[in-house]
């Protein structure tokens, strides 16, 4: 089995990794395939840190970079290939193989070879999987347009990660965060407007900054939040450009990166839960946040150039967006004391709706991928 995604040994592939290892005890060799193997250790902490296994079982797992011989020569030879952002993409792979699209969230945002809105000519060329995943018929449909499958090859399994919101491992002390001091722990998750990695590539509107809130204002977030008895943590987007920038200290905001995530050997995911507001946009993160049922506001001040740049899976995304719509800092306050004093919540019936779109499978996620793929 090789398996690889992005950032390394994260999010959907990590999470199905965990299930095999810890369901398929010696069934299975397995290969990661890396963009940063120099990481590696930090890699096996991740492992030993989140998977039911000891430090002897470490040595049945290979490591490889990607962009060498020995990943290339590790890709060909396997039987499975599971990433969840494509790997040797352009290299059509035998029909003995079984490759897998687990991709990083159900998305709102246009994605694979889906057209950019306007401009059918934006569209990239599509990765080659035998298979994709969904959490739903909905997303089924949307997968396979994505992915140019069959819908019948699009498996309605839900989403490995999702196995992980219920496997904190002590994420919040480790990250120095007293669970019990706070009335309300937020997190914020701003999908990406300009990427670190691609020059000239942006999606709505890039102010240098986060959504609705300059980091200019940051320290008046705190302060609200301290005053709400709340804390914040700001997790940035892997691609996003705001990764290389330096923050200041708050007493009640953590900002946070997949470095820090690495060090601590803790996955993004397994945060969700203890969550009780999440404040996004249009990250896939609010969808697997949706099996919750708990209140969630939506930074939406450059919707329509998001929508014009990068472009929605859904003509009318705001349909699918069951929370308060913020488009300005001061919005975001009122919002905030309204959430969090007065306990206001008008959309937990929108969210059960949406949510009931969105999943068809609530549980043993992982499990019904592997099922499904009779392995």
């Amino acid at each position: 089995i090789l398996l690889a995604s992005n950032p390394d040994m994260a999010d959907n592939t990590f999470a199905f990794f965990k299930y095999l290892l810890e369901n398929r005890r010696g069934v299975y060799r397995y290969t990661w395939v890396l963009q940063e193997p120099k990481k590696v250790e930090q890699y096996k902490k991740m492992i030993l840190e989140n998977i039911d296994i000891n430090g002897g079982d470490l040595e049945d797992i290979n490591f490889v970079g990607k962009k060498t011989i020995r990943g290339l020569l590790a890709y060909i030879k396997s039987k499975y290939v599971f990433t969840s952002n494509g790997t040797f993409n352009q290299i059509l792979f035998p029909k003995t193989q079984i490759v897998v699209s687990l991709w990083h969230g159900m998305p709102l945002k246009s994605i694979g070879c889906w057209p950019k809105m306007g401009d059918p000519s934006n569209a990239v060329k599509c990765p080659q999987y035998l298979y994709a995943i969904a959490t739903s018929r909905l997303y089924q449909k949307v997968v396979a347009e994505a992915f140019s499958l069959p819908e019948k090859q699009v498996l309605v399994t839900g989403q490995p990660r999702c196995d992980l919101v219920y496997y904190n491992k002590g994420c919040f002390s480790k990250m120095g965060i007293e669970r019990s001091k706070y009335s309300k722990i937020l997190r914020w998750a701003p999908t990406f407007r300009s990427r670190q990695d691609v020059k000239d590539i942006t999606d709505g509107i890039y102010n240098n900054s986060f959504p609705v809130v300059d980091l200019k204002r940051l320290a008046e977030v705190n302060h609200h939040l301290a005053n709400l008895d709340s804390f914040l943590i700001i997790k940035i987007h892997t691609l996003d450009i705001l990764n290389i920038k330096k923050y200041g200290d708050y007493s009640n905001i953590l900002i946070i990166r997949n470095a820090d995530l690495l060090n601590i050997g803790c996955q993004f995911i397994s945060l969700l839960r203890e969550v009780d507001i999440l404040l996004t946009d249009y990250s896939s993160v609010y969808i697997d946040y949706l099996l919750f049922n708990r209140p969630i506001v939506f930074l939406t001040d450059d919707f329509d150039a998001y929508n014009d740049n990068r472009g929605f899976v859904f003509d009318d995304a705001l349909n699918y967006m069951p929370g308060e719509m913020v488009n300005d800092y001061d919005g975001l306050i009122r919002t905030l004391h309204k959430v969090i004093v007065k306990g206001e919540d008008a959309f937990a019936d929108e969210r059960q709706r949406v949510c009931e779109l969105m999943h068809e499978v609530t549980n043993n996620f992982s499990q019904n991928l592997a099922d499904r793929l009779e392995m």
